[in-house]
């Protein structure tokens, strides 16, 4: 999470606010932010009206400064055939704060002025890391997620929601890491879904010479769309990048056995049997075939998603939404498409039928 804009004073009270409702929620681990290592540093603060009746200017004091800590190269003599610099550097023990403040910077006029009289001189601690975010100062709060049915976007709601009031008005919080991830990926599955709807719509059309056909081969793909988000509401699972994976590639899958069904219906039709007939023919003989593939795959998927032998938190939800997806597309496959197939022949089943 990423709290941005307002004063430093203001970040740290809005940091302080995010770290603690952090800490009091459970399956939440290691929470920080970039800005709790820090380290002493010697703060300098420029008098800006003395400097001016001196006569001197930021860049001269700042000069004086980096002599006595860092040093400065005044010349250089040769050692046999190397060149050695000569440096000019403060003395170690007058590099305390004590010692500094009497050190002695001299003006144009050669007059000799106490840097305590220049400048305010303070140890303070300082962050370690400094961080911008699109231009605007920012601090980064982190926390590892334990519990693998908690969702960090529905997380980051919660705590926008309650937190609401408590921040300062310059404040602004944006929500990165998983939650921010999730969201790109949504937005991306919106493209990617309806693209691969249509792909295989077209791959179907030019396979069977017909625009009608492949839509009855894909009347399955809504059915199992929604047997895999049912399958992770009842796990209780996020719909996670991995989930939607899961779903993405089940639309080819599942339109496998409505393809080899239809296929077989097309193959009776062109030997002359009639519609209803090869529609009885072709469901018994490819029965046992579709009902076989099914349930191997989805017999070898349920270890990955039930996390027998160890837990993927990764692999587990794709591994679920393809395998019920595909289970649940079985009776729709061996049912529905038949119905819907005679229906739009345009054939009637008569009363003896």
């Amino acid at each position: 999470m990423r709290v941005m804009n307002g004063t430093q004073q203001e970040r740290n009270d809005a940091v302080s606010l995010v770290t603690d409702w952090l800490k009091t929620q459970q399956g939440l681990d290691k929470v920080t932010h970039n800005e709790a290592l820090k380290d002493p540093q010697l703060q300098i603060i420029p008098q800006y009206e003395w400097l001016a009746r001196y006569n001197l200017t930021v860049a001269d004091l700042a000069s004086t400064l980096r002599i006595a800590f860092k040093g400065d190269t005044v010349t250089s003599t040769w050692l046999g055939d190397q060149e050695i610099d000569l440096r000019v550097i403060l003395n170690e023990d007058y590099r305390t704060i004590e010692r500094l403040s009497t050190t002695k910077i001299y003006t144009a006029d050669g007059v000799q002025v106490p840097l305590s009289r220049l400048a305010k001189v303070a140890n303070i601690e300082a962050p370690r890391l400094i961080q911008h975010y699109n231009g605007n100062r920012e601090v980064t709060v982190t926390a590892q997620i334990t519990d693998e049915t908690l969702s960090s976007v529905a997380l980051s709601e919660t705590m926008l929601s309650e937190l609401q009031g408590q921040l300062p008005s310059q404040i602004s919080i944006e929500i990165g890491g998983e939650a921010e991830s999730t969201n790109e990926t949504m937005s991306g599955f919106v493209v990617a879904f309806p693209a691969a709807i249509v792909g295989i719509y077209f791959v179907l059309a030019i396979m069977f010479n017909s625009l009608l056909q492949p839509l009855l081969i894909m009347v399955v793909i809504p059915f199992a769309v929604i047997a895999a988000l049912m399958a992770l509401f009842v796990h209780m699972q996020p719909i996670s990048l991995f989930a939607l994976i899961g779903v993405l590639g089940m639309t080819g899958v599942v339109v496998n056995n409505s393809l080899v069904l239809i296929n077989r219906i097309n193959e009776l039709l062109s030997e002359g049997k009639d519609t209803l007939h090869a529609i009885v023919e072709a469901s018994t003989s490819r029965l046992r075939p579709i009902i076989l593939t099914s349930l191997t795959t989805v017999v070898g998927l349920l270890p990955l998603a039930y996390g027998f032998g160890g837990t993927d938190v990764y692999m587990g939800p794709m591994s679920l939404t393809l395998g019920y997806g595909l289970l649940f597309s079985l009776p729709v496959v061996l049912i529905v498409i038949p119905c819907l197939y005679l229906t739009f022949s345009g054939q009637k089943m008569s009363t003896s039928h």
